[in-house]
């Protein structure tokens, strides 16, 4: 949408543009064996081996007594099977949101001098599901731009511009497993000190070799900025 203000004097412009996307993330993951809670590992074919004797578990199995605390603390947070062949099957959202607003008004100062400035703001959101549907990602990135410019006609053949531009971007990332429960404090893990990193303290990153391993999101919660000025005179 466009028009004049005052005619022939002050002009507007203003445009705004939204984009809506909706897709799904699907899930086909291979979770640890429910068995190996129990510590019921004879369906695998590396050998078990008692860490203070060195000698193998009987067929395999972990005694329940011989099973930490600790480890059992974190079993509701490891993926496990929901389907008949032993696989995790999902299907989560994974919606994304842009708006973008512009807003320019012009001004003709004289016949021979004009001035206009610019305002655009973009604004993107979205979730990403990460190891399981519940466990998410929240990203949201703001742009803005400020531009100003000032023309002079000066003769017939010589223009003078001068101009200033103005953009900040900044990017957050959070989500609902970092930064509310101090997970390895409460397992009766000792070794990470939380003082002066509260944000940080959640779910920690745990692998399994051949298995799906769970953990908060990569870089939450996180922040990123990036701000950048600019001006330009020319004579032509």
């Amino acid at each position: 949408i466009g028009g004049p203000i005052i005619r022939d004097k002050t002009f507007f412009f203003t445009s705004y543009e939204g984009t809506r996307v909706r897709r799904e993330r699907i899930y086909n993951s291979t979770p640890v064996p429910t068995a190996f809670f129990q510590g019921n590992f004879s369906s695998s074919s590396r050998q078990i081996r008692d860490p203070l004797t060195g000698q193998p578990f009987t067929g395999n199995i972990i005694p329940a007594d011989r099973i930490v605390s600790s480890a059992k603390f974190f079993f509701p947070y490891i993926l496990q099977p929901n389907s008949a062949d032993g696989r995790f099957r999902a299907v989560a959202s994974e919606p994304s949101d842009t708006d973008e607003i512009m807003v320019r008004v012009d001004q003709q100062l004289t016949d021979k001098q004009r001035i206009y400035g610019r305002y655009v703001i973009n604004d993107f959101t979205t979730i990403l599901p990460q190891y399981r549907p519940d466990v998410t990602q929240d990203n949201s990135t703001k742009q803005q731009n400020v531009g100003l410019n000032y023309t002079y006609a000066m003769t017939s053949t010589t223009l003078f511009t001068v101009g200033a531009n103005y953009l900040r971007s900044l990017n957050l990332f959070t989500t609902p497993v970092a930064g509310e429960e101090n997970l390895t404090e409460q397992a009766g893990i000792q070794g990470f000190p939380t003082p002066g990193r509260e944000e940080m303290i959640g779910l920690p990153t745990v692998g399994f070799t051949g298995y799906e391993g769970f953990g908060a999101p990569w870089g939450t919660p996180g922040r990123l900025w990036f701000e950048s000025q600019s001006g330009k005179a020319s004579v032509n």
